[in-house]
């Protein structure tokens, strides 16, 4: 049984989960940032990515102005994430902080403020003044004096066995050789996007998704893709048939900050009519050359575009890419998947040795 079967949830007033919530010190415009120097502080500000990291900085002439152990949430933007070390801020950013909070509990506090936090927008932002009004829902326990207290222990073990959980998953898709480290040499050479028979040889069959607003999405498990940048661009897990099989990749080329990213989708999933599907032409076509593919997509292929001039299925049909390239038995040029997925272990590898650092070695 889990330990979240044991906690009992009430609503409490933000102001009664923490024990300080106000604006965060000290705050600089990142372009008035001293750049010259080791990067050791986070720059938290009120982007939605990189756990609000704008950037890391050098020494900027005093000490970070925040501790960490805090939840830092982006006044207009709605952004909220735990923060485990001191960190200097941009403008509107709220801190909020409670001695108990730790990187266990914290992210569990995040996700339920989240929640919270979606029904401010622009022009109606988390203000103190909104946040202290606002109540979310907690593990709660009754003290003594018959008075509701968060349940700061049974936070703590929920946090713990969700920790286990995800580390324990960390070890499986970890797969990669940790000591290959030899980048193979590749020959790069323009070739197209998309495969049309009769006419031009390519890398991908491009397909649409299929419109579906979220009025009509009922929750469920399939990865619903769409024009977003984040989360690999699933927006939701929605009750409906996969459209596209795993191993195909997905184009944005209509969204909410997503416009041109390239993403692998490892699952089933559906799509959105904002999304184009790339079906691999080859079974050649492994993750790890294909991991590489949408790098390129996104880099090569689509800045150009945007709105007023989208990049539609006719004119991704036009697009070249510079690509890995060698000779086939016959004389002829061809892709060099062999060459893409050797380079993208080697990537990979690199990639998870920080990882196999914090989270353990892999057994």
């Amino acid at each position: 049984m889990s330990s979240f079967d044991g906690l009992n949830f009430a609503p409490m007033l933000i102001t009664d989960v923490f024990e300080t919530i106000k604006a965060a010190g000290k705050w600089f415009d990142l372009s008035k940032a001293h750049r010259g120097g080791e990067r050791q502080t986070p720059y938290v500000a009120r982007t939605g990515e990189n756990n609000g990291l704008g950037a890391i900085l050098p020494d900027q002439g005093f000490d970070a102005p925040n501790p960490g152990k805090a939840i830092t949430i982006g006044v207009s933007t709605s952004t909220v994430f735990y923060q485990p070390v001191s960190f200097y801020t941009s403008k509107e950013i709220q801190v909020l902080r409670h001695a108990e909070l730790s990187a266990v509990n914290g992210p569990i506090l995040v996700t339920i403020l989240r929640e919270q936090m979606s029904k401010f927008q622009w022009g109606n932002g988390a203000s103190l003044e909104r946040l202290k009004a606002t109540r979310i829902m907690v593990p709660v326990m009754t003290d003594a004096d018959d008075a509701q207290r968060v349940d700061w222990a049974g936070l703590t073990r929920l946090g713990e066995e969700l920790f286990d959980a995800a580390v324990a998953k960390s070890h499986v898709v970890r797969r990669a050789d940790l000591g290959e480290d030899l980048l193979p040499d590749l020959n790069f050479e323009p070739m197209f996007v998309v495969d049309v028979p009769g006419r031009q040889g390519g890398l991908f069959r491009a397909h649409k998704g299929r419109r579906l607003i979220t009025a009509h999405r009922k929750r469920g498990n399939m990865p619903f893709v769409a024009g977003s940048r984040g989360n690999n661009s699933i927006v939701d897990f929605a009750d409906v048939p996969a459209l596209f099989p795993a191993g195909w990749l997905t184009l944005i080329y209509n969204g909410d900050g997503g416009t041109g990213h390239a993403k692998y989708q490892p699952a089933p999933f559906s799509a959105s009519d904002d999304v184009i599907v790339l079906e691999p032409i080859t079974g050649e076509a492994s993750e790890e050359a294909l991991l590489l593919i949408v790098s390129m997509l996104t880099h090569q292929c689509v800045p150009k575009f945007g709105f007023g001039y989208k990049l539609t299925l006719h004119r991704l049909g036009r697009q070249k890419i510079l690509v890995p390239v060698t000779t086939n038995s016959s004389g002829e040029q061809v892709v060099d998947w062999v060459g893409m997925r050797l380079y993208g272990r080697v990537l990979r590898a690199r990639a998870e040795r920080p990882m196999s650092a914090v989270l353990g070695a892999i057994p």
